[in-house]
C-alpha cells in the first residue's frame, strides 16, 4: 500500500538543520534587502514603534552591506537608547546628534555597488532623527 510523505519533514529526517543561536553574528544573505516606498513612507516616525521598525530597516540594509563590519551596530543601539530614553520622558530633544555618527558612517561606507540601499537608509535615519522629538514637560519641566 502507498504511503503519502511531506517532502519538507523527509528531508529534516535526512539531514537536520543545527538550530540557530540568535546571539551568533549575523551572516550575509545572497539577496539584498528589499525595501519599497511604502516601507518607507507609511511609517510615522513621530512615534517609538516607527523609530524601531524604521531601525530595523537600517539593520537590515547594514546587515547586507556592511556585515564585515560592527561598528554601525553600536550606533544604532545609541540612537535606539536615546529615542527609548526620550519616549519614556527621561530626556527631552531629538536625535539629531545621536544620528549624526551613522550617518557619517553609512555615507563613508557608500559605494557604487550600494549606494540605492544606503540612501534609503540615510533617509530613514533623517526622517527618525527630524521628526522623532519630544519637548520638556508644560508643567515647568516637572512630571506628574
Amino acid at each position: 500500500m502507498p504511503n503519502i510523505l511531506d517532502m519538507a519533514a523527509y528531508r529534516e529526517r535526512k539531514h537536520p538543520q543545527p538550530a540557530q543561536i540568535p546571539c551568533e553574528p549575523s551572516q550575509r544573505t545572497d539577496r539584498p534587502p528589499r525595501i519599497n516606498d511604502a516601507a518607507i513612507w507609511s511609517l510615522d516616525y513621530t512615534t517609538f514603534e516607527g523609530v524601531v521598525a524604521g531601525l530595523l530597516t537600517i539593520r537590515a540594509v547594514c546587515d547586507y552591506h556592511l556585515h564585515f563590519n560592527e561598528e554601525w551596530k553600536h550606533y544604532l543601539l545609541a540612537l535606539l537608547a536615546r529615542a527609548f530614553d526620550l519616549q519614556t520622558g527621561a530626556a527631552t530633544g531629538d536625535l539629531v546628534q545621536e544620528a549624526a555618527p551613522l550617518k557619517g558612517y553609512l555615507a563613508e561606507d557608500t559605494t557604487p555597488v550600494n549606494r540605492k540601499e544606503m540612501d534609503i537608509a540615510m533617509l530613514i535615519l533623517d526622517l527618525i532623527a527630524r521628526r522623532y522629538v519630544r519637548s520638556a514637560p508644560a508643567c515647568g519641566g516637572k512630571l506628574s
